[in-house]
């Protein structure tokens, strides 16, 4: 007995040191500070602070964020980094601007597109949001889960940075002129196949004599930019990511363009090339457009007499709830050698607070915002009864890249030029379909390597 009662002494006497020696270490801990306490000690209101922000305009970033964020921080100020004297401003959100904003700049806090995000984000420039999203309990209630899925799954499992505007396209058509035809309206998750039947069953008049198409796509309509979306949709590729070069001539895009062609020479898809011409959808002489969300402004304006509604954009057979043209434009993320991260990351809890999201909605325009609610509520007070919840219906991302989303806005445009020019030469029976491809494939890949120098 004496043994077992000294083994048992031992025994708690050893548990109590245990205990003691673990709470001496964590007491040190927190006297020496770790990165989670200091995270958790908040803003030193006595301490001045400049952040260094990378924005398109500097007027805009004040107007729109930075003086209300001032008000709550008189000791906080702004330093506004944009675009070089020449470029465009939206140059900063590309991958090379964003690079130059990061590491020339070195700013604390940037704005970036979805495809800078995913770089910055794995090449670890990007501040980890986890850890302070838990601790403060950041309400991303309202925003499409779906969404932060797409930003992790760019990142590697966590978020580097917070959404702030969507976009995805969708079919608008003109419900009085479907009803004057008895054509039966579009649905949501049509194939290309079946929008393009759909868009041969109207007249290529209307009742006054003036021309009338069933489809026109976004800026430019034309053969290229029709053709690029029907492969993004059927999950075609232009770029070889192994060769590092353009395939055009394969029988699966020998087909689309057979088939986009076709429609172009019946006029039943609208050929519109030249910007600054009226719209003619508004005009009502176009039954359905494929836009992007922000064609919701135009719709919406005072004096658009126009009755109309809006469904899905196209799906493939296979992927029925996949949208081939999901994109983040505007991505807001805090620099990982960041001095002030504790301050940038107060203002982007600021984007998400109640307030500022409801002043985003309703005193810019229209955009297609994370959080469901606030636009369907925008929407509706405008007075339309149209369906703008089919922005959100589809899941964000595609099965595959986008075919052209490896190479710099100004190739994708030559290479939509090129594609149009070929398609009117065929169109026009100065060269066979597959004579046509040939030539432009040896084209694009000649302007791909000449831009890769």
């Amino acid at each position: 007995m004496p043994n077992q009662k000294l083994k048992k002494n031992r025994l708690v006497g050893g548990t109590v040191f245990t205990i003691l020696s673990i709470a001496i270490v964590l007491f040190i801990y927190y006297m020496m500070g770790s990165p989670k306490q200091k995270v958790d000690e908040g803003i030193d209101e006595n301490r001045s602070v400049r952040l260094k922000v990378a924005y398109e305009h500097a007027d805009g970033f004040m107007s729109n964020y930075g003086k209300a964020f001032s008000l709550r921080y008189p000791n906080i100020s702004f330093e506004v980094v944009t675009a070089a004297p020449g470029e465009n401003l939206l140059s900063i959100l590309e991958p090379e601007g964003a690079a130059r904003m990061l590491e020339e700049e070195q700013v604390d806090l940037l704005w970036m597109n979805a495809k800078s995000y995913e770089q910055a984000s794995l090449d670890g420039r990007l501040a980890m949001l986890d850890g302070w999203m838990a601790q403060d309990r950041l309400d991303l209630e309202g925003i499409d889960s779906a969404i932060l899925t797409d930003l992790r799954q760019r990142s590697g499992g966590h978020l580097y940075g917070l959404p702030l505007e969507v976009d995805r396209m969708a079919l608008y058509y003109n419900t009085e002129l479907f009803e004057a035809y008895g054509i039966p309206f579009p649905t949501d998750r049509m194939s290309w196949e079946d929008i393009l039947q759909l868009a041969a069953r109207f007249p290529a008049t209307d009742g006054e004599g003036r021309p009338l198409y069933g489809l026109s796509v976004s800026y430019p309509s034309s053969p290229g930019t029709l053709i690029d979306l029907m492969g993004r949709t059927n999950q075609l590729q232009m770029l070889d990511p192994v060769r590092k070069a353009f395939t055009l001539e394969s029988a699966s895009w020998q087909h689309v363009w057979e088939l986009v062609l076709d429609r172009f020479k019946r006029r039943t898809v609208l050929w519109e090339d030249q910007p600054g011409r009226k719209d003619l959808f508004l005009q009502k002489q176009v039954a359905m457009t494929l836009q992007s969300s922000g064609f919701l402004n135009r719709l919406l304006q005072p004096g658009t007499n126009l009755a109309w509604d809006v469904v899905t954009e196209p799906v493939h057979p296979e992927f029925p709830d996949i949208s081939s043209t999901f994109d983040i434009p505007r991505i807001v993320a805090i620099r990982a050698q960041s001095p002030n991260q504790r301050e940038a990351w107060e203002f982007l809890k600021m984007l998400y607070s109640k307030a500022m999201l409801q002043k985003q909605v309703w005193t810019t325009d229209l955009r297609l915002l994370p959080q469901k609610e606030l636009l369907l509520n925008r929407v509706k007070a405008s007075g339309t009864q149209a369906n703008v919840g089919v922005f959100y219906t589809l899941k964000p991302g595609t099965p595959v890249v986008d075919p052209l989303d490896t190479v710099s806005g100004e190739l994708k445009r030559m290479v939509i030029q090129l594609m149009d020019e070929a398609a009117a030469e065929v169109m026009e029976g100065t060269m066979p379909l597959q004579e046509a491809l040939q030539v432009l494939q040896r084209k694009v890949n000649e302007e791909y390597a000449r831009k890769q120098r």
